[in-house]
């Protein structure tokens, strides 16, 4: 990951609080085939179009917000455990 002072960093995972923004295009304006029109992720608790990349807890469940969250975050977990096993770092860090 590069910042802003030009400074860079490797990191085996970056994870992201939006809150209730989800407008993404800022963070991620290299990122192609994952947003909407509207920046929202597509995908919430599955693989998205990016390797590597995952969003977790944008999905509403009438059974609960946070259960919904844990069954994506240990979803999620596995697929950052199989990709990291067979893959190189995603691009977009």
């Amino acid at each position: 990951m590069v910042f802003v002072d030009q400074a860079a960093q490797q990191f085996d995972a970056v994870i992201l609080a939006t809150g209730f923004r989800t407008d993404l295009r800022q963070l991620l304006p290299s990122v192609h085939g994952v947003l909407s029109e509207e920046g929202k992720p597509l995908v919430s608790g599955e693989t998205t179009n990016e390797p590597g990349l995952y969003f977790c807890g944008l999905t509403a469940s009438p059974t609960g917000q946070l259960r919904e969250i844990g069954f994506e975050a240990t979803r999620i977990g596995d697929l950052v455990r199989k990709y990291l096993k067979s893959n190189t770092p995603p691009s977009f860090c």
